[in-house]
């Protein structure tokens, strides 16, 4: 067999046991040790959210820019923002990369706010 040739039935070997192992390592998931560090796999159970936001374009404006981060009872808990909405909103766009367009801000912040009060309201 030339050179290459073994070269080839070697890396598919490689491959082959590297998915074996990888369908293996899903249903064992067993510690990885590397340079005095263990990696585990491990499942974690989130509770559910109960919380909801209003229907309406309020509500849906919020869960579509916000709850990709965020859930419904984290943003409903958040302490009385009311102006101060504004600049967290600013903050989460260019802080922590939110794909929020800078024109979108005001609608979002009116939705906050809107939200905020009638969920304080009630």
């Amino acid at each position: 067999m030339s050179r290459p040739a073994h070269r080839a039935t070697g890396l598919l070997a490689v491959a082959a046991l590297t998915f074996a192992g990888a369908a293996l390592a899903q249903r064992q998931a067993p510690a990885v040790r590397q340079g005095g560090i263990v990696l585990q796999s491990a499942t974690l159970t989130l509770p559910d959210d109960k919380a909801a936001f209003p229907e309406g374009a309020a509500g849906e404006l919020v869960a579509n820019n916000c709850t990709g981060c965020h859930s419904a009872e984290m943003i409903l808990n958040q302490p009385q923002l009311g102006a101060k909405w504004k600049a967290t909103v600013e903050k989460m766009r260019t802080a922590y990369h939110a794909p929020i367009a800078p024109e979108d801000d005001a609608a979002i912040v009116a939705a906050l706010t809107a939200i905020e009060a009638g969920h304080r309201g009630s």
